[in-house]
């Protein structure tokens, strides 16, 4: 498809970027693996990029475009190659994550046979394992963690002459300096009141070519970070360890706007929505005030140990029809820290 709680700390006042003409910018999607391991068609447009198109066109006149390869992968070459020339981008994105990195770099290396515009990558793996993958496969940017802010800094240093000094004063950004050192700098520049980022920007896609989108499911993202350590998880590393939220009245205002678009089901994709358990009970209230008659899940999981029976009482009846938890293991042995061997 090609188509042109915390409370809140502080507002980014970057000055506003001066340019004779919009900004351009193409983001390029990879598709997504099935546990079998075939490559498949995205189910629901990527809410990531959906964020990031709000923000960047709240805060500037910047033309946006997607090229979602998962709809034709085999034929991405040709349709990247069509991609470019229609909008002579300026900057183009790619979303990374780990289990597709063989196909990013493919991605990587098709955008180079036919444009020297330089290339950020963000998404789960770039917050992990960020530095590799720029190494790899020459590119020239990557974005450890909230995307919002750094994309946002990163078009505005590209639009002028940017510099080591310019480049390396972004939070977040990992880049290759003059001499050719791979440089990143941690996150620090994160958005505490989620209330500020704008409701996704669904109309730089082709949404009816989109199963769950016209099935009339919609994914919600409430929270960011959780500040719990499992072995087992990233999510510390991918989204930070501050829990960040947003608001119960913002959260039900787009599922009312969601709502007046027909759709009736909802998915709640937070690591850890209920680290806030007021917040949570909050949210559950104002479904039931408002009576939304919605359904909606939490398959992506909750927390076991942050839950009551008044909670699940009111899950229950807010229309809540499932509820995830991540386990690690049922065994007590298991549990236990591995030492140098390896074996606990």
């Amino acid at each position: 498809v090609f188509r042109g709680g915390y409370k809140r700390r502080r507002r980014h006042t970057t000055p506003t970027i001066l340019m004779t003409r919009p900004f351009k910018m193409l983001f390029l999607v990879p598709p997504m693996r099935s546990w079998a391991g075939e490559l498949l068609p995205l189910h629901f447009p990527p809410i990531g990029v959906a964020y990031l198109s709000a923000f960047l066109k709240q805060k500037q006149d910047i033309a946006i475009a997607v090229l979602d390869t998962s709809l034709d992968f085999a034929g991405k070459a040709r349709n990247i190659a069509a991609a470019v020339q229609a909008l002579s981008p300026d900057l183009i994105g790619i979303t990374v994550y780990s289990n597709l990195v063989n196909e990013n770099r493919s991605i990587a290396a098709d955008v180079r046979k036919v444009t020297a515009a330089p290339i950020v990558a963000g998404g789960p793996h770039i917050s992990v394992a960020g530095r590799e993958f720029l190494a790899e496969t020459g590119i020239e940017f990557g974005v450890m963690r909230d995307g919002e802010i750094p994309l946002w800094k990163l078009i505005g240093a590209l639009a002028g002459q940017p510099t080591d000094e310019t480049l390396s004063a972004i939070p977040g950004l990992i880049f290759r300096d003059k001499a050719g050192n791979i440089v990143a700098r941690e996150n620090t520049d994160l958005i505490h009141d989620l209330d500020e980022i704008p409701f996704p920007d669904w109309s730089i896609f082709d949404v009816e070519k989109y199963s769950l989108w016209r099935d009339k499911w919609y994914p919600l993202i409430t929270s960011r970070g959780c500040p719990y350590s499992c072995t087992y998880c990233a999510a510390p590393l991918v989204t930070g360890r501050k829990f960040r939220t947003r608001s119960a009245a913002n959260i039900v205002k787009e599922m009312e706007a969601c709502i007046a678009r027909g759709f009736h089901r909802f998915g709640i994709a937070d690591d850890a929505f209920n680290v806030d358990i007021d917040r949570a009970k909050e949210v559950c209230r104002l479904i039931i005030e408002k009576d939304l008659k919605i359904v909606w899940d939490m398959a992506n999981g909750i927390r076991a140990n942050t839950v009551d029976r008044e909670f699940f009482q009111l899950l229950k009846k807010a229309g809540c029809n499932f509820v995830g938890f991540g386990l690690e293991s049922g065994n007590e042995a298991m549990l236990k820290p591995c030492g140098p061997s390896g074996i606990a």
